[in-house]
């Protein structure tokens, strides 16, 4: 991730909970670079997940935590999405049926640390799959 961002991302995400989602989040950094955290880790997590604590304060990387947005505030969410002023679409590379998911979920497990892969689902609908990678 360093090599692909010209020195680590400034910015990292993890929704998941997982140790290793979150490690992979926080180690792709660069100096001065921010982690959020949404969510509660797995079970098998326990809500504790070891961070690389020396790197974390050489870098001067900044953590937050949140538990994503409020149930009220899904009203504004979509209204801010109607008036065009968030495009969640523009993350969005392919969209497949429910009955591919297991497949490309796979795949993903098996792609280059380079992409991220984020499956959406909605019961009776289809999937839409966001891949981040860099341009």
């Amino acid at each position: 991730m360093h090599q692909l961002t010209d020195g680590g991302a400034h910015v990292s995400v993890d929704a998941l909970g997982i140790a290793e989602t979150c490690l992979n989040s926080v180690s792709s950094l660069r100096k001065l670079g921010r982690h959020l955290q949404l969510g509660h880790t797995t079970r098998a997590e326990q809500g504790k997940v070891a961070l690389p604590i020396d790197d974390i304060l050489l870098k001067e990387l900044r953590l937050f935590g949140a538990f994503g947005m409020q149930g009220q505030r899904y009203g504004t969410m979509l209204d801010m999405v109607k008036a065009g002023r968030l495009e969640p679409g523009r993350v969005v590379s392919r969209t497949v049926n429910l009955d591919e998911i297991t497949a490309v979920a796979s795949a993903s497990s098996q792609q280059e640390p380079s992409q991220v892969d984020t499956t959406m689902t909605s019961p009776g609908r289809s999937a839409s799959i966001a891949a981040i990678s860099p341009a």
